[in-house]
């Protein structure tokens, strides 16, 4: 998952899936786990004078791959 987001204040990054039914997520990895649509919370801890920030990714998951996953980029601006 690191791959997708960029940016960022230098916090620490940490990931949960939204969606447990469909995907789950360990660290860096992602899992499917059944078709559907996958949803990945990720946040930013805060760092130094920046504050912590959140976002959100979305996959399509089907035969065991990720479909959309290529197209998504999330990214993270100091704030």
């Amino acid at each position: 998952l690191e791959d997708y987001v960029s940016g960022g204040n230098g916090g620490e990054i940490s990931y949960v899936s939204a969606t447990p039914s469909v995907c789950s997520v360990s660290g860096i990895s992602l899992t499917r786990l059944t078709s559907g649509s996958c949803q990945v919370e990720v946040t930013e801890a805060a760092s130094g004078v920046f504050l912590a920030q959140n976002g959100q990714m979305s996959f399509s998951t089907s035969h065991f791959i990720l479909e959309s996953m290529k197209n998504c980029k999330l990214q993270f601006f100091q704030n």
